[in-house]
């Protein structure tokens, strides 16, 4: 799971969730607009808009591996018709991924859903990256030395196979180029002139291994004082800088 940034619909596109909304405020079906609705060119139009900020694979919003091939409701529709057609309510999710959650949704005592929204905040908040196993972990509340519950929840609970075998397997390959980018560029510094062209070359490769929000992790977040990650930071901080504003 990786942060995903939303982005504004087209105008007409939200006049026609808008509409389509109000449908149901005024007491037509949401399960039965939903199905018409899916078959429209408006429809087709939102799901492009999902497609392009879940990045050049389309991938799940969620687990980050499958393909993303639906529109999916954060908010279940059948327990919160009220946001079926709602825009910062719609997600692109796998099948498995889609099931899992609306199955498991639920809410915290403060009414907020235990599950983690990556649309709206950064998952890496509560988690944690094991690169020895490529595996996620829910980060543990500092006073209160217990699990953190949003984090325990999403990972342990939702049903969302966010530690599937071949999802960990995917993560410790995206790592591993990671660290294959930023070894083969701290070489190429120090005995190539070229180095423009090298720079270049080290932020197209992690973009290409923009997977699973690793490139977050290692930038940014507690990842970044791991070796090879804290050797650019610490010996070529312009470069460091530069990279993170590349990937803001």
């Amino acid at each position: 799971m990786r942060r995903i940034l939303r982005i504004e619909l087209p105008h007409h596109l939200a006049r026609y969730l808008k509409k389509k909304q109000c449908e149901i405020d005024e007491g037509k079906d949401a399960s039965t607009l939903w199905k018409n609705a899916r078959g429209t060119q408006s429809m087709e139009q939102v799901f492009e808009v999902l497609a392009s900020m879940s990045g050049n694979r389309q991938r799940c919003m969620f687990c980050g591996d499958s393909r993303g091939v639906d529109i999916d409701h954060f908010y279940p529709k059948e327990k919160y018709p009220d946001r079926t057609f709602d825009w910062d309510n719609l997600i692109l999710s796998c099948t498995g991924c889609n099931r899992a959650k609306g199955r498991n949704f639920q809410l915290d005592s403060n009414g907020l859903p235990l599950i983690i929204d990556p649309t709206k905040e950064d998952p890496w908040k509560y988690f944690y990256f094991d690169f020895r196993t490529g595996l996620i972990t829910y980060k543990y509340n500092i006073m209160t030395k217990l699990p953190d519950h949003r984090g325990y929840h999403t990972i342990e609970q939702s049903g969302l196979p966010l530690n599937h075998q071949a999802i960990a397997e995917g993560r410790l390959r995206t790592y591993r180029n990671l660290v294959r980018c930023i070894t083969r560029f701290l070489g190429i510094y120090k005995s190539h002139h070229a180095l423009a062209c090298a720079q270049c070359e080290l932020f197209k490769c992690i973009d290409d291994n923009s997977n699973y929000g690793l490139s977050e992790w290692f930038f940014k977040r507690e990842g970044k004082n791991d070796s090879p990650f804290a050797d650019l930071q610490n010996n070529e901080s312009s470069i460091w800088l530069d990279l993170l504003k590349h990937l803001s």
